[in-house]
């Protein structure tokens, strides 16, 4: 991992922009959304993603942007074009580090934070070494192409989110895109026999080194506090330093579980981005249901 923190932010951001732009990728081949329009659109080292407005922005969203020099107004209005045509609130991440040109122009555009931030979590593969003993949760790693494998952790992804009081749609949509990415391998944590968990690893390569991003983990209702979600960290972190990768990352709210369960295996803090918001017109937007979404999230 760079020593220099701007270095590292570039690293990360590249490797977000390529995560959503493949998320949409295999969004777009879900069966359930024929003649869809969700597109991604590079917007200098950034991408802009958009969907439907009822995913929010967990598929809707402005990612990277700003992090190779000055942005212009041109940008904003190139983002909130596509925004409008969905007729979704624009929903932008953006790194601390970006050009100030960035988010001053947002302010004087009348954008808002909808969320203070999401927290961006790194750890540095070369040191890494699991110290962890032996537990009671087997970790299976999902074969590509065993269909059944696959449809048992859709299921079960979902169940795990669902609890949380999040939409099915896009969980549906969020499980069945990570079994459709050829960057991304697969997780099902058991306890004597019995489903609790899920888990991906995505392996994202960018112009600036490599990047292994842990996502959607889930688990089931009944097995939290059991280890569950550590045990599956550790397992995607063995295979991202086998594989050859320089950086992992997580990304989680604040003093959440994932952040709590990031920490304790070694991921560090490194920085947190922030969202900026503004409807469009007729998209309802309400900052304070963005805020109930983001808490769900």
């Amino acid at each position: 991992m760079p020593n220099d923190p701007a270095a590292t932010a570039r690293l990360l951001e590249a490797a977000e922009a390529t995560f959503i732009t493949t998320q949409i990728q295999a969004v777009k081949q879900l069966p359930s959304f024929p003649n869809n329009s969700f597109a991604v659109q590079q917007l200098g080292s950034g991408v802009i993603a958009t969907t439907k407005p009822e995913f929010v922005w967990k598929l809707n969203q402005v990612a990277g942007w700003g992090m190779d020099g000055p942005v212009s107004e041109h940008d904003i209005e190139t983002i909130e074009d596509h925004f409008r045509r969905i007729d979704c609130p624009v929903y932008i991440n953006l790194c601390p580090v970006a050009h100030p040109s960035a988010s001053a122009f947002l302010l004087q555009r009348g954008y808002q934070v909808a969320w203070e931030y999401m927290a961006v979590h790194a750890l540095d593969l070369a040191e890494w070494e699991d110290d962890e003993n032996a537990s009671n949760i087997e970790i299976i790693r999902v074969p590509d192409n065993d269909s059944e494998a696959m449809a048992l952790f859709i299921r079960f992804s979902v169940a795990g989110f669902l609890a949380g009081g999040r939409s099915a749609h896009l969980l549906q949509a969020l499980a069945e895109a990570a079994t459709l990415r050829r960057d991304t391998k697969l997780y099902i944590a058991k306890i004597n026999g019995e489903v609790a968990g899920t888990a991906a690893l995505a392996f994202l390569d960018t112009a600036f080194g490599r990047v292994a991003e842990l996502y959607i983990d889930s688990t089931l209702p009944g097995h939290t506090g059991k280890g569950v979600q550590t045990a599956l960290l550790r397992a995607r972190l063995d295979d991202a330093k086998k594989e050859g990768f320089d950086v992992a990352v997580v990304t989680a709210r604040p003093g959440s579980g994932s952040a709590r369960n990031a920490v304790r295996v070694g991921f560090g803090l490194v920085y947190s981005r922030k969202t900026f918001s503004k409807p469009t017109r007729g998209s309802g937007y309400s900052r304070d249901r963005d805020m109930e979404t983001y808490h769900r999230a």
